[in-house]
């Protein structure tokens, strides 16, 4: 028996894989930072993906979990991380390394509360 809705029909086939292409191109292209920085002076660090830090970032895991390590018939090569050293660190204000005490500190005795 034939199918009688419009589900099956080649135009709504290409209408809906245009929704999904158009879907994957929006999602692809707001869905992360360019420009990805540590988190430095006043700030808290937010999420930063695998991928932004070493560009083997899956072997680095795999090689930290132990997979594959005790396979006696292929051993596992020398595993060497390739981190990516591109990454700055972003300060909402500098730090002063001067100190600022009172000359000469003078701590006296009677100060605190007597228990």
């Amino acid at each position: 028996m034939a199918c009688t809705r419009n589900k099956n029909t080649m135009i709504d086939y290409r209408q809906e894989e245009l929704k999904k292409r158009n879907f994957m191109e929006y999602n692809l292209s707001h869905g992360g930072n360019n420009q990805v920085q540590y988190a430095g002076n006043g700030l808290l660090q937010g999420r930063i993906y695998s991928s932004n830090l070493a560009n083997n970032s899956t072997d680095i895991e795999s090689h930290l979990f132990g997979i594959n390590s005790t396979n006696l018939v292929s051993p596992e090569p020398i595993f060497e991380p390739q981190f990516k050293n591109d990454l700055t660190v972003s300060n909402i204000y500098k730090k002063s390394n001067t100190i600022y005490m009172p000359e000469p500190l003078v701590i006296e005795k009677n100060q605190r509360p007597f228990y």
